[in-house]
């Protein structure tokens, strides 16, 4: 569904930004998108991160989504997240058993 093509749409894009060269490009590449995204990460930080993203092995990268219900409410959009099916998630993803 919609989760799953925004999922391959962000790998796409990240590999992409890899082969350009994350951390030279990514300053250039925020001139275009920033009037279409809002954040709090400062530009130092967006090019750690692309630092961080050279020596990651996208095709590696375990995809999740969130369980929960979309709403419309006054034509905005509203995702209410299912706290219960999210903990259970959380705990299959995070939680390693330790053998007694």
């Amino acid at each position: 569904g919609r989760a799953k093509k925004e999922q391959d749409f962000l790998v796409l894009l990240a590999k992409k930004i890899k082969n350009m060269g994350a951390a030279d490009i990514i300053l250039s590449l925020w001139d275009d998108l920033q009037k279409y995204v809002t954040t709090n990460l400062t530009t130092t930080q967006m090019v750690d991160l692309a630092k961080i993203l050279k020596k990651v092995d996208i095709d590696s990268i375990e995809k999740y989504t969130i369980p929960g219900e979309g709403r419309t409410k006054n034509g905005d959009y509203f995702f209410f997240p299912d706290e219960e099916a999210c903990l259970k998630l959380f705990l299959q993803i995070y939680y390693n058993e330790i053998p007694q």
